[in-house]
């Protein structure tokens, strides 16, 4: 195969590997983004139900604590009525009676009003015009009323809708309020749908968000944990509720009883009576059947504007028994029907109201909550959470989402919040990281295998090249000369002894071709040289000197030897067939290259020790070595075709050879580049 064609299929497999690499990396990495912003989304939606329970135990307390009150303490008497300090999240407490007046029991009242009206006073005058402004018909719609009643469209006739009464007018009464009347009509006050059960405490467990979900479907598990926990809170401020309702009965009976205590001793005093309006008891599968309804008591719908059940306890007034029982000792005594607390804003104002019945009259009460004060005291139970957190009113609170109080109409805005950037270097980059440094290595890797091949693939065509001039020249003159001596054309002795010396020449050639190419296959195939024998330098000598004289001989050069006064009995061990082929290859070369072609080559072969070592240097005075040609020469079969016809006799096999022999004896082959006359080789031996 072309070099070309071998590069090129290479690099493509190495584009397709480093693309799908980069799609891999590029898919990991954003999945982990979106893993770590999924994540984030999950600690913000954790931390904005912690958020919303420690704001509903705030906002559930303020409705239990209103809920426990009795009627007596909203009605305008000073000595009865609740304390509002700066520090509560009351501004007042009213009462609105059907001749659509707004009274106070913080505020003195006829003949006793001061002529001055101080704070609470103020207050109150301030609550009678917000109560006295046209209702806007976006409220009237958030309380599901499509059309606002006919006649009247003021604050007072929207909280009386939003506690399931009906404003009437007088007749001949311009426009102004003269009665609460339970609506006769289902338009008028729709009861709300009922909210599904919601889970029990013990059922829920906090979402755990899946490292391989997709956003969608993390989102949308994610609404329907949001809504399992808004039915919790619902639930939760249900059971707070009817603790309230609860202890709001206890006390009307504990003050039925004193009352009593003073009247008719023989006169009957009715239970307590319990009308569920709307929705279920928790735990149950549907709402209870209502008792009928006492006698001279009028039956109470259910009103719109909350999930949770609507519950009215009836109990008998015994401050009206007892003046009635005077009068006319036969009557029977009226009763209180006291609805739950509503939630409803009239424009930036709070207002908590319930519905009163007393012998068909219907009064409402209700308290005008501190809004300034209690946003902070719910900004400041979660501050630690989200710093940036806002409140701001919502229109109505059932089916509102999951980031409205469950009490109180409130939408909680967690604002920003800054999460911790993921780190750089997190595992899956680490794991990224290192598969491309190990691509990048295997790419090297088969790179450089692969160039290493190509090399060895041109080497090898190149020894074939070589090989195939340097057998056919001494082929063909085997050829010729044979054919002449044997045809008895050479009749001249001294020719025919020239022809036989050329044949004897050409054979030593190629004896000595041979024998490098076998010795250079041997070390290839890992084997090691004969053996180290133990001799001395004078046997050394003697065994190579003859052999180095006669190639000296045929090339016409000469061969000085330097002794460097080393003792003939100097000893040593190592393979002496291996030494003496790397000396006579080493002047082999020498008579070859060892000449500037006008005078024979001269050749030393100089012999110095160092400690623990034997230095054999091979010197020439011919032209050396060029700058560049000192990093091929070890290079086995480095020569081609056309350099090999074109210079001395070799296959470029020699040199490499020579090295490796040396590396097997454990000694070493350099180029001495400070022998300023020609080349230098200096075969360094161990001396064991």
């Amino acid at each position: 195969m072309k070099p070309c064609l071998t590069w090129t299929i290479a690099l493509g497999g190495l584009l397709l590997l480093a693309g799908a690499m980069a799609w891999a990396t590029h898919s990991l990495v954003g999945m982990e983004r979106t893993q770590h912003r999924m994540a984030g989304e999950a600690a913000v939606q954790e931390r904005s139900r912690l958020a919303l329970w420690r704001m509903e135990s705030i906002a559930a307390s303020l409705v239990v604590e209103e809920s426990a009150r009795p009627p007596e303490q909203y009605r305008p008497d000073p000595a009865q009525a609740p304390p509002v300090s700066p520090a509560s999240r009351i501004r007042l407490h009213f009462e609105l009676d059907a001749d659509g007046r707004v009274r106070s029991p913080q505020v003195a009242d006829g003949p006793d009003k001061p002529p001055v009206p101080d704070e609470t006073g103020l207050r109150l005058q301030e609550l009678r015009a917000r109560l006295a402004e046209k209702a806007s018909p976006e409220q009237w719609v958030m309380l599901g009323r499509p059309e606002q009643p006919a006649g009247l469209n003021d604050n007072r006739a929207l909280l009386c809708a939003a506690n399931g009464l009906a404003p009437l007018l007088a007749a001949g009464q311009d426009q102004s309020l003269q009665l609460f009347s339970m609506p006769t009509d289902g338009s008028q006050a729709q009861p709300a749908p009922a909210a599904a059960p919601a889970p029990a405490a013990a059922d829920y467990a906090p979402p755990q968000l899946p490292s391989v979900l997709k956003p969608a479907e993390a989102r949308e598990e994610q609404a329907l944990n949001n809504q399992k926990e808004a039915g919790m809170r619902q639930q939760a401020v249900g059971n707070l509720a009817r603790v309230a309702a609860s202890q709001r009965r206890q006390l009307e009976e504990t003050v039925r009883v004193e009352r009593s205590k003073s009247a008719d001793a023989l006169l009957p005093a009715p239970a307590p009576e319990m009308r569920f309006q709307s929705g279920s008891l928790p735990g149950g599968s549907g709402p209870p059947p209502s008792p009928a309804p006492a006698a001279g008591v009028p039956p109470v719908p259910p009103a719109s504007g909350t999930a949770l059940a609507d519950a009215a306890v009836t109990v008998p007034d015994k401050a009206a028994t007892l003046s009635k029982v005077t009068a006319d000792p036969d009557r029977v005594p009226p009763s209180i029907s006291i609805s739950d607390f509503r939630a409803l804003w009239i424009k930036d104002a709070l207002l908590l109201t319930r519905r009163v019945s007393q012998d068909g009259t219907f009064l409402i009460q209700g308290a005008w909550v501190d809004w300034p004060q209690l946003r902070g005291d719910l900004l400041g139970a979660v501050g630690d959470l989200f710093p940036a957190a806002s409140l701001e009113a919502a229109p109505v609170i059932n089916g509102g989402g999951t980031d409205l109080l469950a009490s109180l109409p409130i939408r909680f805005r967690p604002g920003l919040l800054a999460m911790p950037p993921p780190p750089f270097w997190s595992p899956l980059k680490l794991s990224l990281a290192t598969a491309w440094v190990c691509v990048l290595l295997a790419s090297a890797a088969v790179a450089m295998v692969l160039r290493g091949m190509m090399l060895l693939s041109e080497r090898r065509a190149a020894f074939v090249s070589a090989v195939t001039h340097e057998l056919r020249t001494p082929l063909a003159t085997f050829k010729l000369y044979s054919e002449m001596l044997a045809d008895g054309l050479v009749r001249d002795p001294a020719k025919r002894q020239s022809y036989l010396e050329t044949l004897t020449t050409e054979a030593d050639r190629l004896g000595h071709l041979v024998e490098n190419v076998l010795s250079y296959s041997r070390l290839e195939r890992g084997k090691s040289s004969e053996g180290l024998v133990p001799l001395t330098l004078g046997s050394l000598r003697q065994r190579t000197a003859p052999r180095l004289l006669q190639r000296v001989s045929q090339a016409g050069a000469s061969l000085t030897i330097f002794d460097g006064d080393l003792p003939d009995d100097f000893a040593l061990t190592t393979d002496p067939s291996a030494v003496e082929q790397i000396l006579f290859n080493l002047v082999d070369n020498g008579c070859k290259y060892g000449t500037d072609g006008t005078s024979p080559a001269r050749i030393e072969l100089a012999l110095s020790s160092k400690p623990g070592q034997l230095c054999l240097a091979v010197r020439d005075h011919g032209p050396g070595l060029a700058r560049g040609e000192a990093r091929k020469l070890f290079q086995p079969f480095h020569k081609s075709a056309r350099e090999a016809a074109h210079s001395a006799p070799g296959v470029g096999l020699g040199l490499a050879l020579c090295r490796r022999l040396a590396h097997d004896l454990g000694g070493t082959l350099e180029i001495d580049p400070h022998w300023p006359h020609g080349a230098c080789f200096v075969l360094t031996l161990p001396v064991r």
